[in-house]
């Protein structure tokens, strides 16, 4: 009866939550990823960036509260000059709100007209600012909270085949209704994030243990 009365519809539906599903779990392998099934055997980019690219704020600068411009920039001065790609910041919109905005508002030559403008790319440092909800939401000791760097020149994602969607009557047959699956294939290799020693093209800003 739903495919009789909405066919039209119920396709926008689908392909609809099934993009968004798929976006969300791929976002999701791409930050969080650690090697386990839980995240498709994908390690992202909290887990594959190395101790030398991380900058840890001062003891005491546990909180965002705490942050300051020169966590920031020192967590910049960690990237090697030789990633000179299109540099930019991936963080959560929690954080962007509460410790750049913060920041930025403070600065020196803001005024209401300038804060209240707005953009539609958002910009930290004069570089690009990315907002995603995997990556910390919330405040938290030891925790990365922001990632500064070259992203297409430390990772990867390929892509194998677009989302396919199947249908099928078999599995609820005694219910008089049908199943939906969407299938893609892709890939995430985070290949150079750098080491303990080395930093990569990927820098992080954590917050101290306390």
């Amino acid at each position: 009866e739903l495919l009789s009365d909405n066919i039209v519809m119920l396709g926008d539906f689908v392909a609809e939550t099934i993009g968004k599903d798929q976006a969300a779990t791929e976002d999701g392998e791409f930050i969080l990823g650690d090697a386990t099934g839980t995240y498709g055997g994908e390690t992202g980019l909290l887990n594959a960036i190395g101790a030398a690219g991380i900058f840890t704020a001062a003891t005491g600068t546990d909180t965002w509260a705490e942050i300051v411009m020169a966590d920031f920039t020192s967590t910049m001065a960690k990237l090697p000059s030789k990633y000179g790609g299109q540099l930019s910041w991936l963080c959560s919109r929690e954080f962007y709100y509460s410790v750049m905005l913060r920041l930025l508002a403070a600065a020196g030559g803001n005024n209401l007209v300038v804060l209240e403008g707005g953009a539609q790319q958002l910009t930290f440092l004069g570089f690009p600012v990315f907002l995603t909800s995997k990556m910390p939401t919330a405040t938290a000791v030891s925790t990365v909270s922001a990632l500064f760097g070259s992203f297409s020149e430390a990772v990867a994602i390929g892509s194998r085949q677009v989302v396919e969607v199947q249908s099928s009557r078999d599995k609820f047959f005694d219910e008089d209704c049908f199943a939906l699956r969407g299938i893609s294939r892709y890939d995430i290799n985070a290949y150079d994030c750098g080491d303990g020693s080395t930093a990569g093209g990927i820098t992080g800003l954590k917050t101290a243990a306390s």
